[in-house]
């Protein structure tokens, strides 16, 4: 039984049978030919195959493009993420050659109907069909132009007032893919190098306030509701023994130092270093022989062969970092 959606701005309710449809159209939905990769120059075969050239949708197109892409962000709402992912591959097909209806997208999306939508799951995945509408455009001579337009909205729509509930700094996977379109515009020389630092971090944000009690929770997510499960596996997942604690909570924290932001920290990133020449301590060198076999340890445990050998690079390195 097909669920009717109805979308502000689309051209009215849908169920789950024209969905599919609407997803399908988009996915098949012509390549700019100016996008497509080079080909091959194909053998002879017998018979007449030549294959008749697909037509594209004219300027009067437009329109029904924009009424599809609507309604195709909408859906990246849903809490089906293989819906979701399905919807934003056909975006992007969809888009590569209508460029006013994306930059119309991001206006509405971001800015006009922000405070409305206030959904993340549509902020993050519209910034990353824009993402992948501009890497599949390459370096086109149209690109430039649609580059700079694209990062100055961001900038903008997900940089600017820090109460927009698109805002960079409440979504992680929106900030990467603004972070990136910014890097593109900035290498192809779009927007310039003050515009690009506002993608770097930290990121200004509206105060995070205090942690809902326990009771709270409780009250808001319940797990349980007559013997069905509502929001049980979500709060199981916040866990010490869940998936998001696992593999998203425990590596971030553990970047976290324990310093106090008036004290410098004692060393640099590793990407500083990454030129400096490298130090070896003597004092270190005995326990470094120590760890090689015994067949090679007289031939490579001097300091002379450190620096000959290539083989011991990633070895010497380790002594470098210790050192400092």
């Amino acid at each position: 039984m097909g669920v009717p959606w109805d979308f502000p701005g689309t051209s009215g309710p849908i169920n789950r049978h024209e969905r599919d449809r609407l997803l399908r159209w988009a996915e098949q939905y012509p390549t700019p030919r100016h996008l497509h990769p080079a080909s091959l120059t194909a053998r002879l075969r017998l018979g007449d195959r030549t294959r008749q050239p697909v037509q594209t949708a004219g300027a009067g197109h437009e329109e029904v493009v924009r009424l599809a892409a609507t309604t195709l962000v909408w859906t990246l709402t849903s809490s089906n993420r293989f819906l979701r992912d399905r919807a934003t591959k056909a975006l992007v097909q969809l888009l590569l050659g209508h460029r006013d209806v994306l930059v119309s997208l991001l206006d509405r999306f971001l800015h006009e109907d922000a405070e409305k939508i206030d959904d993340p799951y549509l902020f993050e995945r519209l910034v990353w069909v824009t993402y992948g509408v501009l890497a599949r455009h390459g370096e086109d001579a149209s690109q430039h132009d649609l580059l700079g337009t694209v990062a100055r909205r961001l900038l903008t729509y997900s940089y600017g007032a820090i109460d927009s509930p698109a805002h960079a700094s409440r979504n992680g996977l929106l900030c990467e893919a603004a972070t990136r379109i910014v890097t593109l515009a900035h290498r192809a020389g779009a927007v310039t190098g003050e515009e690009a630092n506002a993608v770097r971090h930290p990121h200004a944000c509206a105060p995070i306030g205090q942690a809902p009690a326990e009771e709270d929770l409780d009250v808001l997510f319940p797990w349980r509701d007559q013997n069905k499960s509502l929001w049980g596996s979500l709060r199981s997942s916040l866990s010490p023994l869940g998936d998001f604690a696992d593999y998203q909570v425990r590596p971030a924290v553990r970047h976290f130092s324990l310093l106090p932001l008036s004290t410098d920290y004692p060393r640099r990133p590793a990407w500083q270093r990454a030129d400096d020449p490298v130090v070896v301590d003597p004092a270190r060198i005995p326990a470094f022989a120590q760890s090689l076999p015994k067949s090679v340890r007289p031939a490579l445990s001097t300091l002379a062969a450190m620096w000959s050998e290539p083989g011991l690079l990633p070895r010497r390195i380790r002594l470098r970092d210790a050192a400092q």
